[in-house]
């Protein structure tokens, strides 16, 4: 099984109904869910540092393998640390008016894997 967590409402809504999806409201929290994600076995299918800006996806397979991959947590710890104001989770973020380029750009990436 495959599982998405998105605070992208494009991505969302592309893959409604083919994938099991986690919306989530911030980047961070897209950080935060995929730590659990990986802890209940969840493995990582692409490194997220790669991608840059507010809009995340976090592509998952479920494969029934509850060890957790501590290289993957690594990678998503180090995700968050890079957010500015990482540790005032109330920090409320604007949609920038490039917010329609950087959400096709985080969907083409989902699309691709």
């Amino acid at each position: 099984m495959r599982l998405i967590v998105t605070n992208n409402k494009k991505v969302a809504s592309y893959f409604q109904g083919k994938e099991e999806i986690i919306k989530v409201d911030s980047d961070f929290q897209v950080f935060e869910e995929g730590i659990k994600i990986i802890q209940k076995g969840g493995r990582l299918l692409h490194d997220p540092s790669k991608g840059f800006g507010y809009y995340r996806s976090l592509l998952f397979v479920m494969d029934g393998d509850n060890i957790p991959a501590e290289k993957s947590i690594e990678m998503l710890n180090k995700c968050i640390s890079k957010i500015p104001n990482h540790q005032d989770r109330s920090v409320g973020n604007k949609e920038s008016i490039f917010a329609g380029i950087l959400q096709n750009r985080d969907l083409n990436l989902i699309k691709s894997i």
